[in-house]
């Protein structure tokens, strides 16, 4: 694992022409630092020191834990492995620099996102189950990112306290690269907020430090359309609650 130089010397990764891999214990302004994952020309000088730095994460039983509401960053251009069990979506067969992560849902929902990776075309899939019994549940090629070649899904109906497993790869060998996968939980939806009955649309534990109810990933706020004072999303929450001034009656 790379490090910035405090407190520990690590492999750095230069971008220049041609671009080197060296020691150094510190960056100056204007240099690059990769966090948390090794680039090729680091693996290659490792490799002709004779130290071997594959990655461990290329099956299911060796999935690399991560948290939800974190961020992990990895390099797959070292790799040709095709994923196993293949994708559903996307480029069939032609997936190339399998790698394996593991979460633990804590809301029934969570967004699965590589948006902000450098490589060009990644793909990825959502597992339910054991690996010895896994079940798709998403996939994720392109959409939901503002570059048309990125992913990502809210994926719903998990269970709280289960392990969910993710398996990312390239969609050929020409769009290797860094890797940006992302994990929020749970999705953002729609909070209906106690009366007057707003609506915002935020992530469940924002709504609940709110005192609002969550509606559910992926839920608008649809707005007051019959000008009841509430949004009509919420309505059903708050049914009872109206805006409209009564004689000498208390409003419920």
């Amino acid at each position: 694992q790379m490090a910035d130089g405090s407190p520990n010397q690590a492999s750095h990764f230069h971008e220049q022409t041609p671009s080197i891999g060296i020691m150094d214990p510190t960056f100056a302004s204007g240099q690059t630092f990769y966090p948390n994952f090794l680039r090729s020309p680091d693996l290659n000088m490792f490799d002709a020191i004779g130290w071997d730095f594959p990655h461990l994460n290329q099956s299911c039983p060796q999935a690399s834990e991560i948290a939800c509401n974190s961020t992990v960053h990895f390099d797959n251009l070292p790799l040709v492995d095709t994923p196993s069990p293949l994708f559903s979506c996307g480029n069939g067969t032609s997936h190339v620099g399998a790698l394996w992560f593991a979460f633990t849902a804590t809301h029934d929902s969570a967004r699965i996102s590589t948006c902000d990776s450098q490589a060009a075309d990644p793909t990825f899939a959502v597992y339910e189950n054991d690996c010895g019994s896994l079940v798709e549940i998403a996939c994720g090629e392109d959409g939901g990112c503002s570059g048309s070649t990125k992913a990502s899904l809210c994926v719903q109906g998990l269970i709280p306290g289960n392990t969910y497993y993710i398996q990312v790869a390239a969609r050929n060998l020409a769009s290797r690269g860094i890797i940006e996968l992302d994990i929020q939980c749970s999705c953002d939806g729609a909070c209906c907020l106690p009366p007057p009955a707003s609506c915002l649309v935020t992530n469940q534990d924002a709504c609940t430090g709110l005192g609002g109810s969550f509606a559910g990933g992926e839920t608008p706020c649809n707005g007051d359309n019959d000008l009841d004072g509430r949004d009509d999303s919420c309505q059903s929450l708050f049914s009872s609650f109206g805006q409209v001034p009564t004689t000498n009656q208390e409003d419920l």
